[in-house]
């Protein structure tokens, strides 16, 4: 089992409880948040990119203090959306196999 692996098991249950339009949106809002963070901290967004302080899950990603968290935060919500995806068409395959 490879790193890449392991880190994906650990579906996050917010994201999974979240409807297609629930999840777009806090994407959306995940990115609006980043650019918001990009315009605040400067040059030091970047620094902050590296901080390694422990991260609590929010309901809104404007919440996040660090930009590692918000981009976090869109890594996961991404995570969610392409095994959403891969659901649907491996569901979509067995439907098509037993036609």
């Amino acid at each position: 089992m490879t790193v890449t692996d392991m880190l994906e098991l650990a579906a996050r249950s917010d994201l999974i409880q979240l409807d297609d339009a629930g999840l777009a949106d806090r994407l959306d809002r995940a990115w609006q948040a980043n650019e918001s963070a990009k315009k605040r901290w400067g040059w030091h967004y970047y620094l902050y990119l590296f901080n390694w302080m422990p991260r609590a899950l929010v309901q809104d990603p404007y919440d996040y203090w660090f930009p590692i968290h918000i981009v976090c935060e869109i890594r996961d919500i991404t995570a969610e959306i392409e095994r959403r995806v891969q659901v649907r068409k491996n569901a979509s395959m067995v439907r098509g196999s037993r036609s």
